[in-house]
């Protein structure tokens, strides 16, 4: 955790947190449970609720941001936690509160799709970020945008993080099916059908040697559908959201972690696979190059690219070697994303704040 003098100085805005209901909002909650001792924390929006309970929240937000930041001279920086499109105006609004009341500002970019949002309303986004006094990214890949193309001179690398594994110290299965784990909303973005499809045209390579767990929820009807009308479900177990013991489970079960999404930030489900010992099959998009190494402890594709995806697990079916020592490697790696690392950078980064405010 970093100090308490430091935690009491930041306030933290962005989406609900409790309980964690996707990646950003797991992020937040984990520097709520793991990083701050004090966790001074205006929630923005719900999840999964009508646009008007979201529009009340946003209004209580706001008078919450000013009534904070009027009466508590204590707080000097406010840490605000942003996707894009409709995220980014709404947390535009406490850009501009800050700035009203004299504090420092750092946003937080966890959208892979921000670049894109980027060129869409260059004018307004521009000029928001440039408000900013930091800009916090996922990826060292990120910062020459930010630093060329919006023109921001103070971009930070702060890596994602996840908590440490709940090992259950049982080795995964050496024989029999490989299994694979993909956790995630169910929606196209996600690559979630293209997985399906993958399935349906592989079922003679696939049949009896592969599992696919797909956990997640969204477009549950469509998955399910999919998969009852194309005979799939020896192979594709659609195990909805999951969470505390069965999330642990198939973690230390699971051989291989699959997310063949189309955009991304730099995602936690891959973190967390990783943190658990597992290879990553993923795409070649946002963030993600930047933790899985091709052949080192996993393999990437071009999004939709299916014929790709199959030929990586059909590697690993065939070389259950390779799923042992990439997992071990993915293993090693994911130490850099547990709390006390991600702790010990943004602590030095709030301290270097607050010495350029005195």
């Amino acid at each position: 955790m970093i100090s308490k003098d430091i935690a009491r100085r930041v306030l933290t805005v962005g989406v609900q947190h409790l309980p964690p209901t996707g990646g950003v909002s797991q992020v937040i909650y984990s520097y709520y449970k793991y990083i701050f001792p004090v966790f001074n924390y205006i929630c923005t929006t719900l999840v999964r609720t009508s646009k008007w309970r979201k529009l009340l929240c946003l209004f209580q937000a706001i008078a919450k941001c000013m009534w904070k930041l009027g009466t508590d001279r204590q707080l000097s920086i406010v840490h605000i936690h942003t996707a894009a499109r409709v995220s980014f105006r709404r947390k535009a609004i406490f850009v501009r509160i800050a700035r009203l009341f004299g504090r420092k500002v750092v946003m937080h970019i966890h959208a892979g799709a921000f670049i894109d949002y980027y060129h869409e309303d260059p004018d307004f986004v521009k000029r928001m970020l440039l408000k900013c006094d930091v800009l916090i990214v996922l990826s060292q890949l990120h910062v020459p945008f930010y630093r060329d193309t919006v023109g921001h001179k103070n971009i930070v690398v702060i890596n994602n993080i996840i908590a440490e594994p709940h090992l259950s110290g049982e080795p995964r299965s050496a024989t029999g099916p490989l299994h694979l784990l993909f956790m995630g909303d169910i929606k196209d973005e996600k690559g979630v059908f293209d997985m399906v499809e993958c399935f349906d045209e592989h079922r003679d390579e696939f049949d009896g040697k592969v599992v696919l767990h797909i956990c997640g929820r969204g477009q549950d009807e469509r998955l399910r559908t999919m998969i009852e009308e194309r005979n799939l479900s020896s192979m594709v177990v659609f195990e909805g959201w999951i969470e505390n013991e069965r999330k642990d489970q198939l973690l230390n079960q699971c051989h291989i972690n699959i997310l063949p999404s189309y955009i991304e930030g730099l995602p936690i489900s891959i973190l967390e696979a990783m943190s658990y010992g597992m290879p990553i099959i993923s795409t070649t998009i946002g963030g993600i190059p930047s933790v899985v190494d091709q052949d080192v402890n996993g393999s990437l594709f071009t999004p939709g690219d299916k014929a790709a995806m199959a030929a990586a697990i059909k590697h690993y079916i065939d070389n259950r070697k390779a799923v042992a020592e990439q997992g071990e490697r993915s293993r090693h790696l994911s130490k850099q994303y547990f709390p006390d690392a991600v702790a010990t950078s943004l602590e030095a980064l709030y301290q270097s704040m607050l010495r350029a405010d005195t």
